[in-house]
């Protein structure tokens, strides 16, 4: 017999499409920070793909500039909305 699961479920807030592609900026940016030689347009495709988040070409050009640090760096903050960090204390 298996133990019942009595406790209230927490609430689930699905992301925005804008959310999940700051985190996967910031995913990818760590894995170049980790390894160098990542191919990082693969990279960022496969995470794109897997979260259902389509891009054209000329998007997945800039996506992939607009990554912070070089490979062997590490990554720096990512922020889409030209917030700083001095923002996020106010």
């Amino acid at each position: 017999m298996t133990a019942e699961h009595t406790d209230p479920r927490q609430d689930v807030h699905d992301a925005s499409t804008d959310d999940r592609l700051q985190g996967i900026l910031v995913q990818v940016a760590g894995d170049r920070s980790l390894t160098p030689d990542l191919d990082v347009r693969a990279a960022l495709t496969d995470r794109l793909s897997d979260q259902g988040i389509d891009v054209d070409a000329a998007e997945l050009d800039r996506l992939v500039s607009a990554l912070p640090g070089q490979p062997g760096e590490e990554p720096g903050p990512f922020l889409t909305d030209g917030a700083t960090p001095a923002d996020d204390a106010n």
